[in-house]
């Protein structure tokens, strides 16, 4: 496969995104977010807050 033209934007088909899986992960704002059997995992927390903050109450 080509890479695609500089500057051209381009998506990859379902089919491409599955054949690699295990080894598809982005890091974004919230995270690192993996594909593990063709669903997404990314770490979520539950946060109490207050005022001033908030505290980590669970892990999930």
């Amino acid at each position: 496969m080509r890479p695609p033209p500089r500057g051209t934007r381009t998506t990859l088909g379902v089919r491409t995104v599955c054949a690699v899986g295990d080894a598809v992960s982005y890091e974004g704002p919230r995270g690192v977010v993996r594909l593990r059997g063709n669903h997404l995992g990314q770490r979520l927390y539950l946060a109490r807050a207050d005022v001033l903050g908030f505290r980590v109450v669970a892990r999930l």
